[in-house]
């Protein structure tokens, strides 16, 4: 290894956050804070749906703000965690800043068209609506990025992590990225369907890609 080489590593390893101390590093306040903030909004709407009832499936039920808010908050809070095990960067403030807002804005928007009574997915039927669902489209679009982006600093730089964890989340971090591809690719497929007057939540003759886009999601 050359000395520049050598140095760089060097400097890389410095920036690291104590083994430990995750919660200490500031970059992942953000998502930590607005993380938790959105557990509590699924709880919430989890309350909601046990005292006025109703129906667990459908298009316009309790499910999807419950569902999204729990979720959505595990997903913040977990790259919260990641980015406290790597080197420090400028600009990681401000990446997870928009991240977290972007997630808040979408889950909101969801729980919005819930409230409004209306779909919050595929619904295309007013200029608002497609409005709504396309913004959803795009803030996801924007947080599968910097995903993708953490996934790749992980495998190629030096964390805070003992090699063991570092692989267990190398291998969570590979499946939240086919998690949210396979969402991007829900939405696409549901897109594609509508246009020719099928369901959009179904593949094939009786498929349900939301699942295996659900399943993993939450591996790290």
């Amino acid at each position: 290894m050359t000395a520049p080489a050598a140095d760089h590593e060097t400097a890389q390893a410095n920036r690291l956050p104590p083994a430990g101390d995750w919660w200490r590093d500031q970059r992942g306040w953000p998502l930590i804070f607005w993380g938790l903030l959105l557990v509590a909004s699924g709880l919430l709407h989890l309350a909601i749906w046990g005292m006025a009832g109703g129906p667990w499936e459908g298009p316009v039920t309790w499910r999807k703000p419950i569902l999204f808010g729990i979720s959505g908050g595990l997903t913040s809070l977990s790259m919260g965690w990641v980015w406290g095990q790597l080197p420090a960067w400028r600009l990681d403030r401000r990446l997870a800043w928009a991240t977290a807002i972007a997630l808040v804005v979408e889950v909101g928007l969801i729980d919005l068209q819930c409230w409004r009574g209306v779909p919050s997915h595929f619904n295309r039927s007013t200029s608002l609506d497609s409005f709504l669902y396309d913004a959803m489209g795009l803030l996801i679009l924007w947080v599968t990025g910097v995903i993708i982006y953490l996934t790749i600093r992980f495998f190629l730089g030096p964390t805070a992590c003992s090699p063991d964890m570092r692989l267990a989340v190398q291998a969570g971090l590979i499946y939240l990225v086919i998690s949210c591809l396979l969402g991007i690719w829900v939405g696409l497929n549901g897109d594609l369907r509508m246009q020719a007057g099928l369901e959009p939540e179904q593949f094939g003759k009786a498929g349900v890609p939301k699942f295996p886009h659900g399943v993993v999601i939450h591996a790290l």
